[in-house]
């Protein structure tokens, strides 16, 4: 497996992707791609990052960062996903670390992420956790009733 930056090529297998992520809605798998083809089309002016994990052949999962505008070097974490198939063989795991190395070293003093409370995510509210990053925020019924959004941060390591 090659964590690299995305391309045009690994579009489709990515929306394949998206599509078979049981998290995801319709909607959101819409907003994912409106995000992709700003990056595709531009990706200095899209203002984020995205790494995928290549299997070779295939594309195994993605993660989608950037910094945070009008802010002092906090990132953000926008887009998470693997393959509903080969969860728990680590691809997360590299995938994640490939994209806070990349964060700290872009000079990151804080990094956060935004994600729901809804109990199809309690597995992934859990990786985030035992990567190291606190519930920092939390607003009730954001996404709709009963769906809390759940923020999480980490602090630069000294």
């Amino acid at each position: 497996m090659k964590i690299r930056a995305m391309t045009q090529e690994d579009k489709p297998g990515l929306m394949r992707l998206l599509d078979n992520t049981p998290e995801f809605l319709p909607d959101e798998v819409d907003l994912a791609e409106e995000v992709i083809d700003d990056y595709l089309e531009d990706s200095a002016a899209s203002g984020f990052f995205i790494l995928v994990a290549d299997l070779e052949p295939g594309i195994g999962g993605y993660v989608v960062y950037g910094t945070v505008p009008i802010t002092n070097n906090v990132w953000e974490l926008y887009w998470f996903a693997v393959d509903n198939n080969i969860r728990g063989q680590g691809i997360g795991r590299k995938l994640w670390e490939a994209a806070e190395n990349a964060m700290w070293e872009a000079g990151a003093r804080l990094l956060v992420l935004e994600t729901s409370s809804k109990s199809e995510y309690d597995r992934t509210n859990l990786f985030y956790k035992r990567a190291g990053y606190e519930v920092v925020g939390l607003i009730k019924d954001f996404y709709m009733i009963g769906d809390d959004q759940i923020t999480y941060g980490k602090r630069r390591p000294q």
